[in-house]
């Protein structure tokens, strides 16, 4: 469901509401399920725009 690379576009619906999963500009605590420590940010998408 996250990209699986830094350029690849991920979009999800959730309560009907489209987002778009976006790398932010800060790095976290590297993870199992986040190995490479990227800060994912959820941002909405506006319906029809």
């Amino acid at each position: 469901m996250l990209p699986q690379s830094f350029q690849q576009p991920t979009n999800l619906i959730i309560h009907g509401q489209p987002y778009m999963a976006v790398l932010g500009p800060w790095m976290r605590e590297v993870t199992p399920n986040n190995p490479f420590g990227a800060n994912i940010i959820l941002r909405p998408r506006f319906k029809g725009g």
